[in-house]
């Protein structure tokens, strides 16, 4: 498996040149710093998911499909809750602490 950082570094890196820009037009381009920018493509510095999402978006790349089926996945486990109270077969700390699950899932979407 790849570390993030290495990962990170790479593709910065690939998008930047595939639209040909210099690290200070990108850096422009997403709203950072260009030191911002030499910090992700040496690997020393994380993306935040703001500039993550400012990036892709200059590639082009449409919103990934994990997440979509982590949405998905979050919606079927808050109709499973629902419909266990409703029948009576959840009592409502269980139905309480799943709740609590399906909120952080979500945080992620």
């Amino acid at each position: 498996m790849v570390p993030e950082s290495r990962r990170t570094r790479d593709s910065v890196r690939e998008i930047r040149k595939r639209n040909e820009l210099t690290q200070e037009q990108l850096a422009h381009e997403i709203g950072v710093s260009t030191m911002t920018v030499k910090r992700w493509e040496s690997g020393k510095h994380a993306m935040r998911r703001g500039s993550r999402c400012a990036l892709q978006a200059l590639a082009g790349i449409k919103r990934d499909d994990g997440l979509k089926a982590a949405a998905q996945r979050s919606a079927a486990a808050l109709d499973k809750v629902i419909e266990g109270l409703t029948i009576g077969t959840v009592d409502a700390s269980h139905a309480a602490a799943r709740l609590r699950q399906i909120r952080k899932m979500r945080a992620f979407v």
